[in-house]
This record gives structure tokens, C-alpha cells and sequence, in this order.
């Protein structure tokens, strides 16, 4: 991926696109021409974002249930096994699909990240705004796009289409009118548990201004759904929410990350599914739900998009 980003930046004449830090072309697997017959353009985009301690290189795996495959040195996909699904499972509609992911360091405490510069100071509104830019850089809101987005990444998308649809700016506006469906694995429309401590917790956790945000009850994030149910009215854009089902092992504690009423963003289609928060977004094949409701969807607004009849 970072060698087909390289050479899609160097292709001046065809690419027309550039990909900045963070945004990696999936799909297709060596560029993305720009023909000169306009009428050869058409197609859809599809922009994946992760969650928190989320990456493009680990998030969008196929479910791998024994977990041996985490610590793979190769992370070359195979017949029976795809380390990037959206990539592999998508290879034969790459004619007319271009397929992004989005990438970002995220971290739970303010005592992890060494870095001496990182200032642990990203909110959800400064993250949004620098993924918009980096985004329209690469084109997309040019033609009809989709997005995808696991957890945290959802209030991402959600941010990121309300601010666009106010900004007053043309090519921001027609990305938000463009935006034809979005899905949400298991994001935390009205907070998350994980953001639930108690004083004393947080006082030694010490966590970040992105977990601080995902408290219930933040009604910063409660007007930004409302927001978001205003767009999709708006815009008719589609609406696919997966909520997790089965507890996730984390700190020796079994803990449903995103519970049922925070998942549900009360627009769309909804449905609770037998998954942790971490392997929601990781289909075990392409019959998986998870899988099919992403593709139909895709499927949905290639059809709407075509020039021919």
C-alpha cells in the first residue's frame, strides 16, 4: 500500500489525486487513472476510518478466531485468509470502486505515546477537520463515495459530513451531497464504557481529550447525532449501524465497549450482531452480514452512479 501511494503521488498526468500521511489507496492496486473521456470516470468511492488504537493495517483484517495470525510476520493474504478485506474482497469490482483508508495514531492514556512532540490535544473536531482536508486532497466528494467506519471512526465520518455540509465551501458541500451511505461498526453515537471511569482510575489512567469525548452523556456528542440524523434526512443518504453483542476481555474485565443504546444511532437500518467490539469490523467470510450489507450498499450506489442504463 505505502509503494502503490508512492507511485500514485508521482503520476502527475493520470493521477490528478494526492495522497497525504494517513490516506493509503487500497484499491486499485497500482493507480487510479484519471481518463481524459470524463464519460471513463465514473464509479464510487469507498473511505474506511478506524477507531481508537485502531490502524488501516490491523482493523479491516478478516476474523481470525484462534488469533494466529496477529503476530504475522508475512501479512500476505491467501486463499484462505485476507489481511485487508476491503482490498481483496473488492478486487473484482476495482474497474469502477476506488477504495481508501484512513489511518492515525490514537491513544487511550496520555502516558502511552513517547513521542516528545505528540501533544495528546486532538479532539474529535481537530481530527475530523485535518481527515476532511487530507481527503478532499485525494478526491473524494468528486463522485459518489461511501464511508465505513469502526467505533470512534464513525463519530469521525459523522463530524466530518455536518461540518462539510455548513461550511459554506462548494467542493465541501458536494461531498456531503455525494456521500450516498455510510456504515458504522459499533460506534459509540451517545458514548462508550471505555470512557466510564471512576476519579480514582482516572487520575492514574490519565486519559486522552479523544477518550475524555466518548463519555455518556457528552452532549457534545448527543447534538452531533441529531446533526447527523438532520444530513441524512437531508441528503437521503443511506444508513447501516452494527452493534456489538458479545463482551470484550479487556483489563481482566469483560466489558461491552459500545452497549446496544449508544450503537443504535436511531436512523437507518440496525442490527445487533454476536461480535466484540474488536471483531465486529472483521467478517469471518463474504457471507458474513457484516460483509453483505457493506457490499449491497456498495452494490446500491454503483448502480445509481452509472452513465449507462
Amino acid at each position: 500500500l505505502p509503494a502503490t501511494k508512492a507511485l500514485c503521488n508521482l503520476d502527475q498526468e493520470f493521477g490528478q489525486h494526492k495522497y497525504y500521511p494517513g490516506i493509503y489507496l487500497m484499491l486499485p492496486t497500482d493507480r487510479h487513472v484519471q481518463h481524459k473521456n470524463t464519460l471513463s470516470n465514473w464509479g464510487v468511492d469507498v473511505v474506511f476510518i478506524h477507531g481508537l488504537l485502531g490502524g488501516v493495517f490491523f482493523t479491516w483484517r478478516q476474523q481470525d478466531k484462534d488469533n494466529v495470525r496477529d503476530f504475522s510476520t508475512d501479512q500476505i493474504s491467501g486463499d484462505d485468509y485476507t489481511f485487508c478485506w476491503p482490498r481483496d474482497w473488492l478486487q473484482d469490482d476495482a474497474s469502477h470502486v476506488r477504495v481508501l483508508g484512513v489511518d492515525f495514531d490514537s491513544y487511550l492514556s496520555q502516558w502511552g505515546g513517547a513521542c516528545p512532540t505528540q501533544t495528546f490535544k486532538s479532539s474529535l473536531e481537530e481530527r475530523s477537520e485535518d481527515i476532511l482536508w487530507r481527503l478532499r486532497q485525494a478526491g473524494i466528494g468528486d463522485r459518489p463515495v461511501v464511508f465505513v467506519g469502526h467505533s470512534m471512526g464513525g463519530l469521525i465520518i459523522k463530524k466530518m459530513l455536518v461540518s462539510a455540509q455548513n461550511s459554506g465551501n462548494e467542493e465541501l458541500e458536494r461531498l456531503a451531497e455525494n456521500t450516498k451511505g455510510v456504515i458504522f461498526y459499533s460506534t459509540p453515537h451517545e458514548g462508550s464504557q471505555i470512557a466510564n471511569l471512576n476519579s480514582l482510575v482516572k487520575y492514574f489512567f490519565f486519559p486522552t481529550v479523544e477518550v475524555q469525548e466518548l463519555e455518556f452523556g457528552n452532549p457534545t456528542l448527543h447534538e452531533l447525532n441529531a446533526y447527523f440524523k438532520q444530513f441524512v434526512e437531508r441528503f437521503k443518504t443511506k444508513v447501516i449501524s452494527f452493534g456489538e453483542m458479545i463482551p470484550t476481555r479487556h483489563l481482566g474485565l469483560d466489558l461491552t465497549f459500545v452497549p446496544p443504546e449508544s450503537s443504535d444511532p436511531g436512523v437507518g437500518e440496525f442490527y445487533p450482531v454476536s461480535y466484540n467490539h474488536m471483531d465486529i469490523c472483521k467478517p469471518e467470510s463474504k457471507k458474513s452480514i457484516l460483509f453483505r450489507k457493506f457490499y449491497n450498499l456498495v452494490w446500491d450506489a454503483l448502480d445509481e452512479a452509472s452513465p449507462f442504463e
